[in-house]
């Protein structure tokens, strides 16, 4: 969608509204992000791991939720968070800090190096995946 004798459009594709032509990223302000950290659930209840997840995300500097979903155990090295970014396949290395490493240590207890790191019921197929991306594609198409 275009709207004429504006330097804003905003397109399908992109992250967020263009200027100038140009992509723009989503991001979420860091109060926010604060706000999300004080918010106080049920421990090990639906709710308390999203919160979780997201306070996980956005320490590991925007991760996308694919890419924690296939996170394993072993994807921890000393005071590193190691992986592949899905998307782009570029390597991803990040340190884990105090707040991140507090998360991550209810997540790694009793697992093994080949265990996945959150619990989503992911199981390592892309059947769900591409189910999803087939009726994303559809819709881009329609």
């Amino acid at each position: 969608l275009l709207f004429s004798g504006s330097a804003f459009r905003v397109s399908k594709r992109s992250k967020g509204p263009a200027i100038n032509g140009e992509d723009q990223k989503k991001a979420v302000a860091k109060a926010k992000i604060m706000d999300i950290k004080e918010l106080e659930y049920v421990r090990e209840s639906l709710l308390w791991h999203t919160k979780n997840y997201a306070l996980i995300m956005f320490y590991c500097r925007g991760m996308n939720f694919i890419d924690l979903v296939k996170l394993k155990v072993k994807n921890i090295e000393g005071d590193r968070l190691l992986n592949g970014r899905r998307k782009t396949g570029d390597p991803f290395s990040v340190r884990i800090t105090e707040g991140l490493g507090n998360m991550l240590e209810f997540y790694l207890k009793g697992k093994q190096p080949e265990d996945y790191l959150v619990p989503t019921n992911y199981d390592g197929s892309t059947k769900h995946f591409q189910k999803y991306k087939s009726k994303e594609e559809n819709e881009r198409t329609s």
